[in-house]
């Protein structure tokens, strides 16, 4: 019962977010998916850390496959390479076990999710947006106390 209402919750945030919040949603599930991967790092559970960079990863091929490389230009680029950075870091995070190298990554996209945050503030821009953000209507498959995303 609880994971019904949890699943409308999130449906309707969803249904009724606009593309920025989408992005920043998907910034808090990569957050938490990271914070679980360093705690069950720290606690020596590999098995749900591999579960928690596991979706940590499919949450970053969502938000790097919504860049408009076309026409993002330099900054959709550059934000496209830092995904891929990010990707390796968290792949070597996890072989190394390295709580260290988790709470970094998780640092930095704490940082570019206020940045995103700000955006919501900012007045809208007339041109395609450069950093595409999710549809709203992207559909979600609840797994194991995180949302999964796909387009």
């Amino acid at each position: 019962m609880n994971d019904d209402i949890r699943r409308n919750y999130l449906e309707t945030a969803v249904q009724s977010a606009t593309p920025v919040d989408l992005v920043v949603m998907l910034y808090d599930l990569l957050i938490e998916d990271l914070r679980k991967a360093s705690h069950h790092t720290a606690q020596c559970d590999p098995a749900a850390c591999a579960d928690a960079v596991r979706h940590a990863l499919l949450v970053l091929e969502q938000l790097q496959g919504t860049l408009n490389l076309e026409a993002g230009g330099d900054a959709a680029q550059n934000m496209d390479q830092l995904y891929t950075i990010l990707r390796t870091q968290i792949i070597q995070a996890q072989g190394g076990r390295s709580v260290q190298v988790f709470d970094n990554v998780k640092n930095l996209l704490l940082s570019l999710r206020a940045a995103w945050q700000q955006l919501k503030s900012a007045p809208p821009v007339a041109s395609s947006t450069a950093l595409a953000a999710p549809k709203s209507g992207a559909d979600h498959i609840e797994h194991g106390g995180s949302t999964r995303w796909s387009a």
